[in-house]
């Protein structure tokens, strides 16, 4: 259903508000690039930090901006309403599919996440990929819980972004699930575990480069995709120099694609780690 290698795209901001022109060049980056698959008000698109019409608006430019591209819907919320409210806001506004964290901050037992990815499965007809990113949500997903689940009709997909390297190679047969590493730096480790591909970070700026690895390892050419991942290395790890948009809203600030601007109380990057990801993206593109 998915394509190897999915974009986490951010949400460009001008003076605290929606920058749809940028949207639509960041948009268009992605499909001359090959990309297929984006994630729009994920948490690199910030999804929690906008208002329901900001999001609605949102997914609404998206989805027009490029009818080629099929856009996946952020839908995290530590709320069954309104992580409902969102998801029939997404399938409203034409998204192909959902996205949905364990709900963050209130850290419910297994049995009330059955229930909180029932209710939003049941809400919608639209595809449902499931989140693991326990440095946001405190919690994860037993294994038991994600085999429940995943016998719900729509539940497609799993996006880790742990360290469990191996829960794919446990899952992926057992479930029927389609795994997707959820850190660029670990996708091959997962891939070589039974992942899909990557929802990626790197590829907001780098599409092209992080398909072609994606690409080499389904291709079979282990040696490429390894080498190439490697080449990626350093750019990864300034990606991590602060909270998940701040780095990358940066390094798309140098290419001219968008400001670096995030919403309060996300903040810019000091300017010490500024110094780090340009160096990391002066080696890969050239600015006239």
């Amino acid at each position: 259903m998915f394509h190897h290698t999915i974009t986490a795209l951010v949400t460009p901001l001008l003076q605290n508000k929606i920058d749809f022109h940028n949207l639509e060049r960041l948009i268009d980056h992605q499909f001359i690039n090959g990309i297929k698959d984006i994630v729009i008000a994920g948490s690199t698109g910030e999804g929690v930090l906008l208002s329901d019409d900001e999001y609605e608006n949102l997914l609404q430019a998206a989805v027009k901006a490029n009818k080629k591209i099929n856009v996946i819907a952020g839908c995290s919320n530590g709320s069954i309403t309104n992580a409902i409210k969102r998801s029939k806001i997404a399938e409203k506004a034409g998204a192909k599919a959902i996205l949905a964290t364990l709900p963050f901050y209130v850290k419910p037992p297994q049995e009330g996440i059955v229930e909180y990815f029932k209710a939003i499965h049941n809400a919608v007809n639209l595809p449902l990929i499931l989140y693991s990113v326990p440095s946001r949500t405190g919690i994860d997903f037993a294994d038991d819980t994600i085999c429940h689940l995943a016998e719900l009709e729509r539940v497609v997909a799993f996006k880790d972004a742990s360290r469990e390297f191996e829960r794919p190679l446990r899952l992926t047969r057992k479930t029927g699930l389609s795994f997707f590493a959820g850190d660029d730096s670990t996708s091959l480790a997962f891939n070589a575990q039974g992942c899909k591909g990557v929802i990626s970070v790197a590829s907001n700026l780098f599409p092209k480069e992080i398909s072609e690895i994606q690409n080499a390892w389904f291709s079979n050419d282990a040696a490429k995709a390894v080498q190439l991942h490697m080449d990626m290395s350093d750019f990864y790890q300034s990606l991590l120099l602060d909270t998940n948009p701040i780095a990358i809203k940066y390094a798309l600030s140098i290419a001219g694609m968008c400001k670096e601007d995030t919403r309060p109380p996300l903040a810019n990057l000091s300017d010490k780690n500024k110094e780090i990801v340009r160096a990391a993206v002066m080696k890969r593109i050239k600015i006239s």
